[in-house]
């Protein structure tokens, strides 16, 4: 399975998974088909036709041991936060997120403990410290079966980057009535049923991805006057028949 997030930089890949924020890879992903429906769901959804390397240089590797250190859904938004909005503290952080500063501080340190954040040296003061996101992107690695409780990890994480994708759905809805008109032709909520052939539909998932690439990225310097961010999620989900 594959779960990226461009925006963000990470991807889930079948031991691996990257999210550019996720790609989910597993050593015996088709091995255990049969015996693992969550792992068949899992590789089936974003296993993509030849595979997608680890880029160690953007993206973060997260393996079951680090899957500890961040799957918690106020860890994610405040990572996402640091990747999105730049560097920031964890009082600013709690502003922004409708958090405490306990929490936050709280859940930065450990999100440093394993390597997700880092200090910022051309920010931080005596009094007080600014964090900034290690990488851009990630790549979680689902945790092998007999590892319950990585897998009740990897489900809550997944879980939290789903509820993000219906999120940013819901504040678009929300924002039609003062939306510029240009934006609101510029935009779009579809889906097409389809029916292929687990072939087929990872190459649909590799032709996606290969069409974001012809476009910028949302931090590149100096962009087009009236560019905005624009998130492109899409998912490609096997459905029970009917």
């Amino acid at each position: 399975m594959i779960v990226v997030d461009l925006q963000h930089g990470g991807r889930l890949q079948p031991l691996p998974i990257h999210h550019d924020h996720g790609f989910l890879a597993a050593e015996s992903c088709k091995q255990t088909l049969a015996k693992e429906s969550l792992q068949r769901y899992l590789c089936n959804m974003t296993e993509r036709p030849g595979p997608i390397p680890h880029d160690p240089e953007h993206e973060e590797l997260i393996d079951a041991k680090r899957l500890r250190g961040i799957a918690h859904p106020l860890r994610l938004r405040i990572l996402w936060s640091l990747r999105e909005r730049g560097p920031s503290t964890a009082t600013k952080l709690a502003g922004a997120l409708g958090e405490s500063s306990g929490a936050t501080s709280y859940h930065l340190r450990q999100l440093a403990a394993y390597g997700f954040v880092v200090e910022d040296p051309d920010h931080g003061t005596e009094r007080e410290r600014w964090w900034r996101a290690a990488k851009r992107g990630s790549t979680l690695e689902l945790p092998a079966a007999d590892d319950h409780e990585g897998r009740m990890l990897a489900g809550e994480y997944l879980h939290t980057v789903a509820d993000r994708y219906s999120g940013r759905m819901h504040q678009a809805i929300d924002a039609i009535p003062t939306a510029p008109p240009d934006w609101i032709e510029a935009a779009t909520l579809s889906d097409v049923a389809l029916r292929l052939t687990a072939t087929e539909s990872e190459q649909l998932i590799a032709d996606l991805f290969a069409l974001a690439t012809r476009y910028r990225r949302h931090d590149v310097p100096n962009p087009p006057a009236g560019s905005r961010r624009v998130a492109f999620q899409f998912q490609v989900l096997p459905q029970e028949e009917s």
